[in-house]
């Protein structure tokens, strides 16, 4: 038995996956990172990224 056994590696899910609208990182889904726009949800890989999505958000989202 290995010394890292008893540990499962967390995989999250393509539906708890992201990116960051600000930095384009990919990210794990965060509440505590998360901003709503237009109806839409978006997550951050950090709160200094949420803040600069919340000064203006129009400029980090892209048009449909």
């Amino acid at each position: 038995m290995g010394l890292f056994s008893g540990f499962k590696k967390y995989i999250a899910s393509s539906d708890e996956k992201s990116k960051d609208s600000v930095c384009g990182m990919p990210v794990v889904k965060n509440e505590d990172f998360k901003s709503t726009f237009e109806g839409n949800s978006y997550y951050f890989c950090s709160i200094s990224c949420k803040e600069e999505f919340d000064k203006k958000p129009g400029n980090f989202v892209e048009d449909e």
